[in-house]
């Protein structure tokens, strides 16, 4: 039986990852950057403060891609800065081949929560 899923959330946190960074840019003077307000946002929104949204099957897809992606992002960048631009981008593109690989057959093979 699948679980049921609900895009509530995940459409409340997209809006709320949009529209901060929006807001942000229409007010010049506040001087913080984007990511501390979406992260502020994030708790407020979440199940600790107003209980907006929930976290379900959806959010805890779209956490653990966004996680694999800020890990990739910093290896990739720490790796560009050791060996160069020119010299580095025929590894890079191999070794996110091999990463994406695996990643795309685990989310494939991964069982129903209840």
């Amino acid at each position: 039986m699948m679980p049921d899923i609900s895009l509530t959330g995940l459409v409340v946190v997209a809006a709320t990852a949009f529209l901060v960074p929006l807001g942000l840019g229409l007010v010049p003077a506040v001087r913080i950057p984007s990511v501390v307000l979406e992260i502020a946002a994030g708790i407020l929104i979440g199940p600790a403060v107003f209980g907006l949204v929930e976290v379900d099957l959806p959010l805890r897809v779209l956490a653990l891609l966004g996680l694999a992606f800020l890990l990739l992002l910093a290896g990739w960048r720490s790796t560009w800065i050791a060996c160069g631009v020119r010299a580095c981008a025929a590894r890079q593109l191999v070794s996110w081949s091999l990463w994406l690989s695996p990643s795309a057959s685990a989310l494939d093979s991964m069982p129903p929560t209840s």
